[in-house]
């Protein structure tokens, strides 16, 4: 028999109840040259009967014995594999169908490569997908620090490269896989951006529990002295060598408190990381960011640094790393909905809770819907804006959704001005949910947007996103005539509600029994809220719709549709519809959006504005 291109290792012991879905996940591959190599510790809840019963498993080799933990039973396992490239299956992980196809593809194209990893989904016990973990490039540094560990679930190793660096210490029960990146660490180490398997946080795993981070942290660095830091002494190494050991417990701080929030555990673990360097400046950003996070709390995020602060993923972090690889911002303008929606894919998925939260406390499920609130968040996080100008409040549905993605970027402010005086209700039902520092981006303020003073609201400000949900050629008026001459040259693009795109909405033509719709006021005082103009594509009720259309025709530009970007960057894209779609809760994913925006940035000049008043 000839060698098979990939080995699969799974070391399992009382494997139940998840192994037959690794099973099947494993038979679904659309690669069918492999071997499974079971190393079973002596299971005692019918996992060997199961493993038995297995089908469309090409080659499956099964040993079953007492072990001292992980890191023997996978040095048992290499031991035994015949194949090129070697993965590991946990009974609790899946397989992508196409895992081992595309692993194999890019060892092809990068045969230097002594290692490849790639992104996973996060998934409950159920199945469902919760989160997406797409880890950053390979850095040694980060690594050493405890900042990054590619998950060992996506990691896919070429013996060849490899060679006798390949191995499995017997020593460690816990940390075998980060052992052996660190041996590995002066190989080509490569990370793909997509997601090749699904990572259960059930519970079963080690990295699930608690309790397991004093033994993990003590494995961690156990291997750091075992590579780095014995048989120096010198004031420089030392330096280095509390450094990383204070990374390990920052690791272990962020990840208990994703598990069980702030428990004790947590601030021991930064005061012994506090000990060996008081100087790290990631010791100050956990201390400022985890007591606000019990306020939010959703399903376990466990997979090593799939959630800390370090990777980027927990609230009030950057963009998440690995998540916009190939869709850079547009240079002329602002980013179309689409890219932003599939950018932040990633911060919709771990922050849908706290907007779920937020959105369940206002109660104004009729002012935006479940994925407009998704949709405006990851345009939020996606624009940075220096200043947020929300023209129209209501209830605070888009002061939350913007309040929100601000506090994330740890970046921007914003002003909201409407003559509706409810906020003081809404505040009370946020004010639970929320910290200092996000209701200290908010300036509410109370008044027309005719008569607002456009200059002292921009001040400095250099990219600015607008908001415009104030219906009536009053409010458009000013924005057009007063605040777009402000914003002409600076970075700047403005949000649109109530505008759908004909085209995708299923909009009726005929009249049947309506009348000429004479604007929102006629339409409000006559209790027809289903009337709408169509100008082209464009359905809506509003009339600073006609007055935006007529601006921008004379300004060489037009109005943008986010429905039609959704449909035809996500929908017309097989394999991006079904990421985001996995990804995705069906109340957060949508194709439709119902707004629209605009932007003079790109536009030829000069540009044209109406006279204001008179």
């Amino acid at each position: 028999m000839s060698q098979p291109l990939f080995s699969i290792l799974m070391c399992v012991k009382n494997g139940m109840p998840y192994l037959p879905e690794a099973l099947k996940s494993l038979a679904a591959q659309s690669c069918r040259d492999f071997e499974l190599i079971i190393q079973d510790g002596a299971s005692t809840d019918g996992t060997l009967e199961v493993l038995a019963r297995a089908k469309n498993i090409p080659n499956m080799r099964i040993a079953s014995a007492p072990d001292r933990g992980q890191g023997e039973a996978y040095g048992r396992a290499l031991e035994r594999c015949t194949g090129q490239l070697v993965a590991t299956l946990d009974s609790d992980n899946l397989l992508a169908p196409d895992a081992l196809e595309s692993m194999a593809a890019l060892f092809a194209e990068h045969p230097e490569a002594a290692a490849i990893y790639a992104g996973a989904n996060l998934i409950d016990s159920q199945g469902h997908v919760t989160a997406v973990f797409m880890p950053a490039a390979f850095d040694l540094l980060r690594m050493l620090r405890s900042e990054l560990v590619p998950p060992f679930s996506a990691s896919f190793f070429s013996r060849n490269v490899c060679g006798d660096a390949l191995r499995f210490d017997a020593q460690l029960r816990m940390c075998q896989d980060f052992d052996l990146w660190l041996r590995l660490s002066h190989l080509p180490i490569l990370r793909a951006p997509r997601v090749v398997a699904s990572m259960r946080h059930s519970g079963t795993n080690v990295t699930s529990r608690p309790e397991n981070y004093d033994q993990l942290s003590q494995e961690k660095i156990a291997a750091l002295e075992a590579h780095l830091l014995r048989g120096e002494r010198d004031p420089l190494w030392m330096a280095v060598s509390r450094q990383l050991c204070a990374g390990v417990y920052c690791w272990a701080a962020e990840c208990v408190f994703e598990l069980e929030g702030a428990s004790a555990r947590v601030p021991r673990y930064l005061r012994l990381a506090t000990e060996l360097d008081p100087a790290y400046e990631r010791i100050r950003t956990l201390q400022a960011r985890l007591p606000e996070a019990p306020r939010f709390q959703g399903p376990p995020r466990v997979e090593a640094l799939g959630r800390s602060v370090a990777a980027g993923l927990v609230p009030g972090a950057a963009n998440v790393p690995g998540c916009d690889v190939d869709s850079p911002l547009q240079a002329a303008g602002p980013p179309s909905p689409a890219t932003a929606y599939w950018n932040q894919r990633c911060a919709v998925v771990h922050s849908s809770g706290r907007l779920r939260a937020l959105r369940q406390a206002l109660d104004d499920t009729s002012n935006l819907s479940s994925f407009q609130w998704a949709q405006w968040f990851a345009y939020a996080r996606e624009y940075r804006p220096d200043l947020v100008i929300e023209l129209g409040r209501r209830k605070g549905s888009a002061t939350a959704v913007f309040a929100e993605a601000l506090s994330q970027n740890q970046h921007g402010t914003l002003v909201s001005l409407c003559e509706n005086k409810t906020w003081k209700n809404s505040l009370k039902l946020l004010r639970p949910l929320v910290g200092a520092d996000w209701l200290g981006r908010l300036e509410i303020r109370t008044g027309q947007v005719a008569r607002a003073d456009f200059h002292q609201i921009v001040g400095d400000a250099r990219r600015v996103l607008i908001v415009w949900q104030e219906a009536g050629f009053a409010a458009a008026e000013a924005v057009l005539g007063r605040l777009m001459p402000i914003l002409q040259d600076r970075k700047h693009v403005i949000l649109m509600h109530d505008i759908s795109d004909r085209r995708y909405c299923g909009s009726e033509l005929a009249y049947g029994e309506g009348r000429l719709w004479q604007g929102s006021d006629w339409a409000s005082r006559h209790g027809r809220y289903d009337c709408r103009v169509y100008l082209g594509w464009i359905s809506t009720v509003v009339e600073q719709a006609i007055a935006v259309v007529d601006f921008l025709t004379r300004n060489r530009s037009e109005l943008q549709s986010a429905d039609h970007s959704f449909h035809l960057e996500i929908g017309a894209d097989a394999a991006r519809r079904k990421q985001m779609k996995a990804v995705l809760s069906p109340e957060d994913f949508s194709l439709a959006g119902h707004w629209a925006y605009f932007s003079l940035n790109g536009a030829p000049q000069p540009y044209t504005f109406p006279k204001v008043g008179g």
